[in-house]
C-alpha cells in the first residue's frame, strides 16, 4: 500500500492530488482507480482511502475511518550532520523506525550542508507509512546530561537521556573532552548504521 501525506483531515471524506504531486503520484507511484493508499497528516492519524478516479488535471481518493496512533517512544538522539548523502539516509532510517523527533548539532567535524528535508520526511513518511512526521531541532551546544555512545558493562546497558551520533570524522579532542565517553559493544559503524543501532 503506498502512503499520502496531507496537512490534515476534514469533515469531507474526500481528497484531491493536484501539481507536481500528481505527476510523482501517477507516475512513480503507479496508482490506479480503486487502489487502497494510507492517508497520513503528520501528527499520528490516517486513514485507508480508496482512489476514485484519476483524471488529467487531478486524482480523487474518498476515505472513512480516521485513526491515531500513539507515538513510540525513543531514545533522544543527536545527530552530528555528516555529508548530505549520508545526511538524507539517515533522515530516512530515523523516519522508518518511527521517531518523532532528532536533535542536530554541529559539531567540529559536521559537513553540515542545508537541504530542503521537509520534502524527503514527507516522501519517507510516504515509503514507511509512519504517521508522524519528524520534528529536527538545532541545538547550539550539547546538553549537560549527555553520554556520547551507550554502553554494555556486565551484561546490562547503562541507561543514557541522549544518544550522540557523529559524523564521517568522528569527534574531535576539545569535544572528547567535555563529556564521558562509552563505547558500543560494535565495530565503528557508518552514520546512517548508527541511526538504525
Amino acid at each position: 500500500m503506498k502512503g499520502l501525506f496531507r496537512t490534515s483531515f476534514t469533515t469531507n471524506p474526500l481528497v484531491e492530488v493536484h501539481g507536481d504531486e500528481l505527476h510523482n503520484k501517477k507516475n512513480v507511484f503507479r496508482l490506479k482507480e480503486q487502489d487502497e493508499v494510507c492517508l497520513l497528516d503528520g501528527k499520528g492519524y490516517s486513514s485507508i482511502g480508496t482512489i476514485q478516479s484519476i483524471e488529467k488535471q487531478r486524482i480523487v481518493i474518498t476515505y472513512t475511518e480516521i485513526v491515531f496512533q500513539e507515538k513510540k517512544q525513543h531514545k533522544k538522539i543527536i545527530l552530528c550532520p555528516p555529508k548530505k548523502e549520508y545526511f538524507k539516509e539517515c533522515i530516512k532510517n530515523f523516519v522508518q523506525l518511527g521517531f518523532s523527533k532528532v536533535y542536530l548539532y554541529k559539531s567540529q567535524y559536521s559537513q553540515y550542508e542545508f537541504f530542503d528535508w521537509g520534502k524527503f520526511i514527507k516522501l519517507s513518511m510516504e515509503q514507511s507509512l509512519n504517521p508522524y512526521y519528524l520534528e529536527i531541532e538545532e541545538l547550539d551546544c550539547l546538553p549537560e546530561s549527555l553520554t556520547l555512545v551507550t554502553n554494555q558493562k556486565n551484561g546490562q546497558y547503562l541507561p543514557t537521556e541522549y544518544y550522540l551520533i557523529g559524523p564521517e570524522g568522528g569527534f574531535s579532542s576539545s569535544e572528547l573532552e567535555v563529556k564521558s565517553i562509552l563505547h558500543l559493544p560494535t565495530c565503528i559503524l557508518t552514520t546512517s548504521n548508527a541511526v538504525t543501532f
